[in-house]
């Protein structure tokens, strides 16, 4: 953790070869692909053709949760992520990733962890990739293929097109439906610059803090395009829509644990929206417990580079067996600030930081049904501050030895 922090502290004292200029408006073809936001999830596309590459993630802050039936505020200063990673890659074609990430050692039905309930290092990505491209018939494709500890390869692509992972987790990550990695195996096919973008995986299904516990598979199928490029008051949009659905099985007697999930996003220098909505057939090891809902997203500029508005909202419907259910509803406001550097890519010239951002959001959380009669909770507000600290290097060659006389 000292090495993590000690590495976020330093992307803030990075200076530039020159003054720090906000890039320029992206090309429709920039905001296609599955890296229009700065990725933590891949490899960087910009140095040298070979070489090795660092990076890390911080989300720190202040959070103030109150709850009106218990007339009681608890705040807290919070580390939501706190990684750590880097890898090497060989002619822009073949790559290795190794990221760590901060977890407590206590789970929250532990009573006690490590040290009490101590931070400490995991594994969160671990894999080798391949990512040869070329050109058929004039049109560009690329084919991809990982194995190892992957990552989950619909939040790989929907963080792609969203911003706003600092504030808020997506809806699928958020309510414990999706992991973000597993052990496993992937390919990918991307033609035209994101029409057709197709990711297959097939994983162990337990998640990344567990061992495989049945001889079942998941199989996860996610289809995306971005098939609309037009101009919108003189800047680039693109719109993007994706669907995946997941046969899986989970613990020992292979629980089925299915998820079937659609999303459409829309990226603009102005503007960016998205929604996601989910659906899963056994959640938890409980094959009889079934979950529907979604989530929708939009944030915009007030003062481009300096002060930008967001709202979130979030709608899940919980049923275990013949229940009624419970339906949890979240809505989110806030504003944040990128200190001059508006969301393009996220990237400051001749510097790692790939994003430095400040957010302050207001929370209402309301639960009805069967949670509410269990959870005195049933309405919650919650008011948090979070930085955001992103670095990322560019492919960094490393010196050859001169050869022998």
């Amino acid at each position: 953790m000292i090495v993590a922090l000690s590495f976020c502290v330093a992307l803030l004292t990075t200076s530039p070869a020159s003054p720090p200029t906000p890039n320029p408006p992206p090309s429709p073809a920039s905001l296609a692909g599955p890296t229009a936001f700065p990725s933590a999830w891949r490899a960087p596309e910009t140095g040298a053709d070979s070489g090795v590459f660092v990076g890390g993630q911080l989300f720190a802050g202040f959070d103030a949760p109150l709850s009106p039936a218990q007339a009681t505020v608890w705040p807290r200063f919070v580390l939501e992520r706190v990684e750590i990673g880097g890898g090497v890659v060989w002619q822009r074609t073949f790559d290795g990733v190794v990221r760590l990430e901060g977890i407590r050692s206590a789970s929250p039905q532990s009573a006690f962890g490590i040290d009490r309930n101590s931070l400490l290092p995991r594994f969160r990505l671990a894999f080798a990739g391949a990512r040869p491209a070329f050109s058929l018939a004039g049109v560009d494709v690329v084919v991809s293929g990982r194995v190892g500890l992957i990552p989950e390869p619909w939040l790989e692509r929907l963080e792609g097109h969203s911003s706003l992972r600092g504030l808020v987790a997506l809806p699928s990550e958020r309510s414990g439906l999706l992991s973000t990695s597993d052990l496993g195996a992937s390919a990918g096919l991307q033609v035209a610059d994101g029409l057709v973008d197709v990711v297959v995986a097939v994983t162990n299904g337990e998640g990344k803090n567990e061992i495989e516990l049945n001889p079942g598979k998941n199989l996860t199928v996610v289809v995306g395009s971005t098939p609309l490029r037009v101009d919108v008051f003189d800047e680039p949009l693109a719109l993007s829509v994706a669907g995946a659905w997941r046969d899986g099985s989970v613990g020992v007697s292979s629980t089925r644990d299915h998820r079937g999930l659609l999303a459409l996003t829309a990226s603009h220098p102005w503007f960016h929206v998205g929604a996601e909505g989910m659906w899963a057939l056994g959640v938890d090891g409980r094959a009889d417990r079934e979950v529907l809902g979604g989530g929708a997203w939009a944030d915009a500029p007030l003062w481009p580079g300096w002060l930008s508005a967001v709202v979130r909202a979030d709608l899940l419907h919980d049923v275990v067996a013949d229940s009624a259910g419970a339906t949890t509803t979240d809505v989110i406001v806030g504003v944040f600030s990128d200190f001059g550097h508006p969301e393009v890519d996220g990237r400051r010239e001749g510097s790692v930081l790939r994003r430095l951002r400040l957010s302050l959001t207001g929370g209402l959380r309301t639960t009805t049904g069967d949670a509410a009669i269990i959870d005195d909770a049933a309405t919650a507000w919650r008011v948090l501050a979070t930085v955001e600290l992103t670095g990322l290097t560019d492919i960094i060659a490393l010196p050859t030895s001169a050869a022998p006389r």
